[in-house]
């Protein structure tokens, strides 16, 4: 929770003094992890001239960009929430307001049931 705390912190204050900052900041975010993760992803074909491709993948691609591209709106999104002076107690609330709101769309839509470890980690979020 420490480091989650000084990460919010950290990006209220910088948001705070200089408003445009949180896309800048959640780009750059997005970039590292990609570059960090890309090595993993890239295979080098053999021959004179390695040319590089993507490793094959147990996750389609078109449904991972998707689900990336999602959570980077979201991302964007939540930062613009600064900009109408939310503090960030209330903004920590609301954004973890999306497990409640996810697990009610499970059970209404799918029909989806969860077991008690679940259950509580849930609990432990929103008592925390």
């Amino acid at each position: 929770m420490t480091n989650f705390a000084s990460n919010a912190i950290s990006l209220e204050q910088i948001t705070s003094r200089y408003p445009d900052s949180g896309t800048l900041i959640t780009f750059f975010q997005f970039l590292f992890i990609s570059l960090h993760g890309l090595p993993k992803q890239v295979a080098f074909s053999q021959g004179r001239f390695p040319f590089p491709r993507l490793k094959t993948r147990k996750i389609p691609l078109t449904p991972y960009l998707i689900q990336v591209a999602l959570f980077y709106v979201v991302s964007l999104l939540n930062n613009a929430a600064f900009g109408y002076q939310i503090p960030m107690p209330v903004h920590i609330i609301f954004r973890s307001g999306g497990l409640i709101v996810g697990m009610i769309l499970g059970r209404l839509i799918v029909g989806k049931r969860w077991e008690s470890p679940f259950l509580c980690s849930i609990i432990v979020v929103y008592d925390a």
